[in-house]
């Protein structure tokens, strides 16, 4: 009998799997596949997992914790600003990786309810941005601008330079992107006065545990 997982190992064993689905899609690869390529038992496999359906639906679970759960606050000045926009920006490379993924249009054609959910979980969260971006503007930490022209630019260009293609086109490196990509908004987003940011390192931390988490789908 094996023995049994630590919390530990168990997360990492989930977060594997859901990350090969992504990869993979609902019919691109089997169970018998997934516990071979994680060198997992069967019996330990579906243990957590009991049919692709519910590895659909922890999918969007995490992906729904991920859409909800970001704080867009400015009580407490440029850092709170700096943090809600880092998130903001980590679910607009989630979600480029998604779309350019199997995942949406799987939802969509065989799970129609959860798929009105992500879309209604992706509203909200504009909702929320606009509300916080007026609120930043009037405190003087963000410029007054059209959320929809930056979002249009947003969501267009980001699934094109993270693709592999692009990378190795202008010999640039996933890190460097995503990196560079940021200044970019910070510098359209960001007022004069809170132009400096651009410029500290610390502005960046995440940007290292961000380029780890794409290329980690890319690894499965």
């Amino acid at each position: 009998m094996p023995s049994p997982l630590t919390e530990e190992k168990k997360d990492s064993l989930k977060r594997k799997i859901m990350l090969m689905y992504l990869k993979y899609g609902f019919d691109g690869i089997s169970m018998d596949e997934i516990a071979a390529r994680l060198h997992v038992g069967k019996p330990t496999l579906y243990k957590y997992f009991k049919s692709k359906e519910e590895i659909v639906r922890e999918v969007e679970r995490f992906a729904m914790e991920r859409l909800t759960g970001v704080p867009l606050s400015t009580e407490g000045g440029i850092e709170d600003v700096l943090q809600g926009l880092s998130l903001l920006y980590c679910n607009g490379i989630g979600l480029a990786v998604f779309s350019g993924s199997h995942y949406m249009a799987d939802l969509k054609n065989r799970f129609p309810d959860l798929y009105t959910e992500h879309e209604q979980a992706i509203d909200n969260l504009i909702s929320r941005f606009q509300a916080f971006h007026e609120k930043a503007a009037e405190k003087g930490f963000c410029r007054k601008l059209s959320l929809p022209l930056v979002g249009e630019q947003f969501h267009k260009m980001l699934p094109v330079v993270i693709d592999e293609e692009y990378l190795r086109k202008h010999n640039l490196t996933l890190k460097e992107t995503i990196r560079e990509y940021y200044r970019m908004l910070l510098h359209q987003i960001l007022s004069d006065d809170y132009q400096y940011v651009i410029c500290m390192e610390e502005t960046y931390s995440f940007c290292d545990r961000l380029t780890e988490s794409v290329e980690e789908i890319s690894a499965v």
